[in-house]
């Protein structure tokens, strides 16, 4: 059946294959276990909604396998809960089944565990999973902060769990490990505005295949101003309205304003060390991702925080320097962070800019 299901996993799933395998899953013997989880996995790529009922009662079971420690069983678990996270990304109610509070607290403890259980290939995905979760369903990125993923995050960055503030040394990493970490950072703050200085954004991003007639909702500011809704939150909004739903949860913003405090804790923990990836990462990706969580950060902090995270760091000569890059995206991020920082903290950036060499950075670019 295992080597049948590498070919014919839909056949295989209709025929309520995954329950039939998991039923007895205990008396199995180890071998047996493993084969049955690999249907399993096999059976969950490229599910539709229609597919979601055959897996579904199987889910708690699975969540429950991924604490045992056995290398081949738990990758297969990993494999069949990245495969379904995948299959579902943009279907908020599904995105929740699956991700059960016993499957997010295993995957913390999963990605930490020493010896390591995962090979780096599946803790990559394990890390982009939840990170895709998040971006997906914002409850879920409250729950995350909540059970102090911040530590996790801290823990496989510098090999400690604890905030470091001064001197960050950094565990070596492989460029996609870093890259899949850095994404789940800035996936576990809220969005980033779509318009005002956020607005190029749209046109530095690789062009994503436009649907055609794509319905655009707007939302309407204290100001009475009409603003553009996200592509994906758009998406999302005309499905809860052809569903006649009264209400959808799109972005992590309104949790936030109760959890103000879960916010500026992560912040608090990890700005320094996301900081520190940025500047000795040599690849562009990472760069580039941990200068749009860097973003999300700074936007999000109040002035106060900023003060408190920014005083150890050199942050007007690093933004000059990001400003005479040759990538137009990191020029760009250095840009909005400049003026981020100016609105919030004038007082400390007015003098620090003209000193750092960012205010001459903006003329030679002007």
């Amino acid at each position: 059946l295992e080597i049948l299901s590498r070919r014919h996993n839909k056949s295989i799933l209709q025929a309520n294959g995954v329950s039939s395998c998991l039923t007895f899953l205990d008396f199995f013997s180890i071998n047996a276990q493993r084969a049955a989880l690999a249907i399993t996995a096999n059976c969950c790529l490229n599910l539709h909604t229609e597919e979601f009922h055959f897996v579904k009662d199987s889910l708690a079971l699975l969540a429950r396998l991924l604490a045992q420690q056995d290398k081949k069983s738990v990758e297969s678990i990993c494999t069949a809960f990245y495969r379904l996270v995948d299959s579902f990304q943009h279907d908020q109610a599904v995105l929740q089944e699956i991700a059960s509070m016993e499957l997010l607290k295993n995957c913390q403890q999963l990605l930490v565990v020493t010896p390591s259980v995962l090979n780096s290939g599946t803790f990559t995905n394990v890390v982009r999973m939840l990170s895709v979760m998040c971006a997906n369903c914002p409850d879920l990125a409250i729950t995350l902060l909540k059970n102090d993923i911040a530590s996790t995050l801290l823990y496989l960055l510098t090999g400690s769990a604890d905030s470091v503030t001064a001197d960050v040394e950094l565990v070596p990493r492989s460029p996609s490990e870093l890259y899949e970490i850095t994404c789940l950072i800035g996936e576990l703050m809220p969005r980033l505005p779509t318009d005002g200085i956020f607005a190029v954004d749209a046109l530095l991003e690789r062009p994503q295949p436009t649907v055609q007639d794509a319905v655009q909702w707007q939302w309407r500011d204290d100001r009475g101003v009409w603003r553009p809704y996200s592509s994906i939150d758009s998406r999302m909004i005309e499905a809860a309205h052809l569903n006649s739903d009264d209400e959808i949860s799109l972005s992590t913003i309104a949790c936030l304003k109760e959890e103000r405090g879960l916010a500026a804790e992560f912040i608090r923990n990890l700005f320094s060390v996301l900081y520190e990836v940025y500047s000795s990462s040599a690849g562009p990706s990472v760069r580039y991702k941990c200068l749009r969580a860097l973003l999300r950060m700074v936007y999000f902090a109040n002035g106060d925080l900023l003060r408190d995270v920014l005083k150890n760091q050199l942050v007007s000569s690093h933004i000059a320097g990001m400003m005479a890059s040759n990538d137009m995206r990191i020029v760009v991020g250095a840009m909005q962070m400049a003026d981020i920082l100016m609105h919030k903290l004038p007082e400390v950036f007015g003098m620090h800019f003209r000193r750092e060499g960012v205010m001459h950075q903006f003329k030679q670019l002007t």
